[in-house]
This record gives structure tokens, sequence and C-alpha cells, in this order.
């Protein structure tokens, strides 16, 4: 756990070495942290799916990636992308992640479920959509940067001009 100081620290080491810190909050896979605060149970899906149960849900414990069907799920995103990038506010760079997204999470989670049959809705439609909305979070100069996997969901399309892919797979 880094406290705010320690981050403030991190990046002027950097700067004195000439190396830019760049923030990564994984999303919407690799989540599960975000909802073990009490109250915030509801923005993951598959949270709570362990031991050998995990190959189903997602590619390595812990499971949990965000909850797309959940509005408190967005509100909390946006909390924790401001915040995070008043610490950087360095870079003009902000990671998101975006590997080993699970569907089948999304599809074992009867609020998903729900949300995608009450808004007609496939699973790569909903993905679509998460993905529109969390790139809107980031302040005019900011470019967004994602893992591969953006590619193969084919979401690259919708990427800005600046925005950056970095390619992790063989």
């Amino acid at each position: 756990v880094y406290s705010v100081k320690d981050l403030q620290d991190l990046i002027e080491y950097g700067n004195t070495k000439g190396v830019a810190v760049i923030p990564e909050i994984d999303s919407p896979g690799h989540s599960r942290a975000l909802g073990l605060t009490p109250g915030l149970e509801g923005i993951i899906s598959c949270a709570n799916v362990s031991g050998t149960d995990y190959t189903s849900c997602c590619n390595e414990p812990p499971c949990g990636q965000l909850n797309p069907s959940s509005e408190l799920m967005y509100k909390v995103l946006q909390d924790v992308v401001s915040d995070v990038s008043s610490i950087f506010s360095n870079t003009s760079l902000f990671h998101f992640g975006f590997d080993e997204v699970n569907n089948n999470c999304w599809t074992s989670d009867p609020s998903v479920a729900a949300y995608l049959k009450e808004n007609n809705l496939t699973v790569p439609e909903m993905l679509a959509q998460f993905f529109s909305r969390e790139r809107k979070m980031l302040e005019s100069g900011v470019n967004a940067v994602y893992w591969d996997e953006v590619v193969s969901a084919g979401l690259h399309t919708t990427l800005g001009p600046d925005d950056i892919v970095q390619f992790w797979h063989k």
C-alpha cells in the first residue's frame, strides 16, 4: 500500500532519473480489491469465486472484475481515476489495463445477466459501452494506455488518436 506521499516521492525520483512513472488502474479485470470495501461489494462480479472454481471466471485468482451493470461502479471508478490522475499530474498518460477480461464472470453474475437481458445487449456490446464510458473519465489532454486485448476485443478502432496499445502477447 502506497501513501500519496510515497507516490509523490516515487514520481519525483523518477523525474530525477528521466523516467516517467505512469499509473495503471487495471480494469475491468483484476479489480477485486475495489469491491472489498463494505458497501461496495456490488461493483465487482465474481469476487467470491475461489479454489479450483476460478478457472471458469478468471485467468488467475483472486477473481473479480468490475460490474458494468452497476452505476455505483462507474461513480467509484470515476473517483479513483480522478484521485490517481491528480497524483500523477506530471504525465499525460493513464493506463487502464484491459487485460484478461473473462466474459464467463459476467454471464455468471445474476445482476449482469439481468442487465444484458433488460438492455438487449451481448457481452461484447456491454464491454464496448464500458470501454467508452471509462475512456471519457480522463481529462482532456490525457491519453489512455491499454494492453493488447483491446485489439482482440475489436475496441481499438474507437481509441483516441494519441492513445497507446501495449502488446504483451507473443
